[in-house]
């Protein structure tokens, strides 16, 4: 897949074709783009943020939201794992969300944080 390069944190060039790059893109929109901004796909974004205000919310239940979302996206032939830690801050919690992508060759891992 080609796609262009919305950071210029992933690579110096415009245009993505490594497949790892073009996945850790999507799942950097997933993070960053709220609930209905996306014109015409009004179901992709998300609002894990309100998931911290849920009373009696398990790690669990955020884990398996996060990889139901992971599992829209095309992943190139990785497969994903979550893991989440939430940790009780004194003016909002804070969740440490780690995502790791297993391929055939090649494993990545990244971590996200929502407050």
């Amino acid at each position: 897949m080609i796609d262009f390069n919305l950071s210029n944190k992933l690579s110096d060039d415009i245009i993505i074709s490594n497949d790892l790059l073009c996945l850790l893109q999507q799942v950097d929109l997933l993070f960053n783009t709220d609930l209905g901004d996306v014109l015409g796909d009004t179901s992709f974004g998300s609002n894990y943020d309100k998931y911290l205000y849920t009373l009696g919310l398990s790690n669990a239940a955020l884990e398996s939201k996060i990889l139901n979302d992971l599992n829209k996206l095309e992943l190139f032939g990785f497969t994903p794992s979550v893991s989440v830690s939430i940790v009780e801050g004194t003016y909002r919690d804070i969740a440490f969300i780690d995502i790791t992508f297993s391929g055939e060759y090649e494993t990545y891992n990244k971590t996200y944080i929502i407050k």
